[in-house]
């Protein structure tokens, strides 16, 4: 169970990550990349 958890755990941290870039990078580089 302790898999599980962690598993869990690392997927909590990823979305929370994914939300947090995907709200700062386009303040940081607002078309700077080109793409």
């Amino acid at each position: 169970i302790d898999g599980l958890r962690a598993a869990l755990a690392i997927l909590a941290l990823s979305a929370l990550i994914a939300l947090f870039f995907s709200h700062r990078i386009p303040k940081t580089q607002p078309g700077s990349a080109g793409t």
